[in-house]
């Protein structure tokens, strides 16, 4: 129980707050300011935040970057092939060549077009040309005499590559030079030498006709044309497994100083192997910016697997200028 002394001395410490309270109010009160101004608040010129037009121009940039860093991530990811150097370090083989970009001839004549188109024909022979003497000079591989041009996919320039390297043999040759089209899955020599497409291999291989009643010899004295003719409804990978083709491959030896084989793609036909172990040397054929790294290295160990000797690398189609310069350019005389 509280008594009056308690309550008296609660009173006195109150009122002594108290009074101390108002000394610091009268004290502050006499005092100067604390608070200088320095200078007067002003309306922001511009909102704090993104504008409308912070948000457009970043829409309008990334729209704009967009395609090129998804073309550059989807190169990156794809492994598409640019340079000979990549099949160099993909491939152990000894010639790693670039075949130019086949010119086309412009539709609207422009002045210096057709010197232009002249230059680009030139460059190009040229570079089958460079194909060819790696590939006769080359010790090791002076006495292949069948030689398979294959692609891991279709579209890689195989075909084309194949009928120019052909005529590229004709124009030095001593002997007769054979192209024969051994891709009975899609055949396209008879559309590049401009003749029928048939009776052809796949008639031979049938033993519906002989090879004198297929060879073509619309070319010249040196360059001669096997067609694919029509496979119909026989597998052509059961057409290539009998004792016929390697009777075939046989006698073209006995006939030809050159015999060039083009086949279907590796990955996408099982005979391709059986006519590569029966040639001397398979090249083996890539797209400039189309060809992908991954699908040319499954090619390449598929074809190394069955025991087929790969004796080089092309890069076809490489751009006529970046040819010209690697190559110090060549001009016609």
């Amino acid at each position: 129980m509280r008594t009056a002394a308690d309550v008296l001395r609660n009173v006195e410490e109150v009122r002594q707050k108290i009074f101390e309270r108002r000394e610091q109010l009268q004290i502050e009160g006499r005092a100067e300011s604390q608070v200088a101004l320095l200078d007067p608040a002003t309306k922001p010129r511009f909102p704090e935040g993104t504008t409308l037009v912070k948000k457009l121009a970043a829409v309008g940039i990334g729209t704009f970057a967009f395609p090129f860093i998804a073309l550059i991530g989807w190169n990156l990811l794809h492994g598409r092939v640019f340079d000979r150097q990549q099949l160099e370090h993909g491939f152990d083989v000894r010639i790693v060549s670039e075949v130019a970009a086949l010119p086309t001839r412009p539709l609207i004549p422009r002045p210096g077009g057709e010197r232009a188109y002249q230059l680009q024909s030139h460059l190009f022979e040229e570079s089958v040309n460079s194909l060819r003497t790696a590939l006769s000079v080359d010790e090791r591989h002076e006495d292949c005499q069948v030689l398979v041009v294959a692609s891991a996919v279709s579209g890689e320039g195989k075909t084309n590559l194949a009928s120019q390297l052909a005529m590229s043999f004709s124009h030095v040759a001593t002997g007769k030079v054979i192209i024969v089209d051994g891709d009975l899955r899609a055949p396209s020599i008879h559309e590049m030498f401009d003749v029928k497409p048939g009776p052809g291999l796949a008639e031979v291989l049938r033993g519906e006709c002989t090879i004198d009643d297929v060879v073509l010899m619309d070319w010249g004295d040196k360059l001669f044309v096997i067609p694919a003719g029509s496979a119909g409804n026989t597998s052509p990978a059961h057409l290539f497994s009998g004792r016929r083709f390697r009777d075939f491959v046989a006698e073209l030896r006995t006939r030809y100083e050159k015999i060039i084989i083009d086949v279907a793609p590796v990955l996408c036909a099982s005979e391709t192997l059986i006519i590569a172990k029966q040639a001397d040397g398979v090249v083996m054929c890539a797209l400039h910016d189309y060809s992908r790294s991954a699908q040319i290295k499954q090619g390449y160990d598929r074809l190394v697997g069955a025991g087929v000797k790969v004796v080089g690398a092309v890069l076809n189609g490489a751009p006529v200028r970046k040819y010209s310069y690697s190559y110090r350019g060549y001009a016609p005389s």
